[in-house]
């Protein structure tokens, strides 16, 4: 009995077949991110991601900012190095997530962070004792700026060169009547 599909059709299909069943064994790369108190806001280098507990499926490995906030504690910052595992480092990721997806997940579980509360009595008083401090750095710079400026010196007058300076006395005698018509006829 013949094939009811030509061969070539077949073929396609099931690559197709293959291409979406190996499509669903990519492999997930999540991060999981906790604190104390629970409910911090979490930001993966500039972008808020969520509140912990946190599970995130992220794309990239290497060096990221964690950052924590919650409101009444100080914020928690740190670069943690998110490395590949032996599967997901070249060459190795061609074959296990291109050409044959095996589907092989990874965890990044981040220590635990205990977020400190915040008093905000010390943040003041240091504050206040760097503002008054750089008023008299900025001063004392302005009093040495003003100490080694020399006194601006005050330019001669420029003379002129002594042909351009006119000699007093009588001038030439204004030309005649023919004269003047001479001069415009050649003109």
């Amino acid at each position: 009995m013949p094939c009811p599909m030509p061969r070539g059709r077949l073929r396609r299909c099931a690559l197709l077949a293959l291409a979406i069943g190996a499509a669903g064994c990519r492999p997930t790369r999540t991060l999981v991110v906790d604190s104390v108190p629970q409910g911090a806001v979490v930001r993966l280098d500039e972008t808020v991601i969520g509140r912990t507990p946190l599970e995130y499926r992220f794309d990239h490995y290497g060096e990221r900012r964690v950052s924590l906030y919650a409101p009444g504690y100080r914020t928690h910052s740190a670069r943690e190095s998110i490395r590949a595992p032996w599967h997901a480092r070249f060459p190795l990721d061609l074959f296990t997530e291109v050409l044959l997806p095996l589907g092989l997940d990874h965890r990044v579980v981040l220590p635990t962070v205990v977020l400190e509360a915040d008093s905000g009595d010390d943040a003041a008083p240091a504050t206040g004792e760097f503002v008054a401090r750089a008023g008299e750095v900025r001063a004392t710079a302005r009093a040495e700026a003003a100490a080694r400026r020399p006194l601006a010196k005050t330019a001669p007058a420029p003379e002129l060169a002594p042909e351009l300076v006119p000699e007093p006395g009588p001038g030439p005698d204004p030309p005649t009547a023919p004269e003047a018509a001479a001069r415009e006829a050649q003109r």
